[in-house]
């Protein structure tokens, strides 16, 4: 799995991993189940956080 720069994760690498669509990981962002960190107008994830 490639990550950004500072070991972040795109929304579309997140969903690879985790086997479901972009959208519900933009719905496990907004119902705080998953943490984000918005890079300009761009959500990721950290490693760490996807690992919980």
């Amino acid at each position: 799995m490639q990550a950004t720069a500072g070991g972040l994760l795109s929304v579309r690498l997140v969903a690879t991993f985790l086997g479901v669509s972009t959208a519900t990981v933009y719905k496990l962002y907004a119902s705080g189940d998953l943490q984000s960190i918005r890079v300009g107008a761009a959500q990721r994830v950290s490693r760490e956080a996807l690992a919980r």
